[in-house]
């Protein structure tokens, strides 16, 4: 009888464990996707900044 318990405590864990790990990925995917709708900064600045560093770079080699 306590193997029967054991067994059914151990299958509900893992359902609730399942179900908990589904809804973390489900907010996860939420907010990504309300972060997205935002729209995303122009990298133009960046580039630019990291094309001038390499440029730095060679130049001083």
């Amino acid at each position: 009888m306590r193997e029967l318990i054991s067994a059914i405590i151990i299958a509900v864990s893992l359902a609730g464990g399942a179900v908990g790990l589904k809804s973390l990925h489900d907010n996860i995917q939420k907010a990504a996707l309300e972060k997205a709708a935002q729209g995303l900064p122009s990298l133009s600045g960046l580039t630019r900044a990291l094309r001038e560093e390499k440029k730095k770079f060679r130049k001083s080699e």
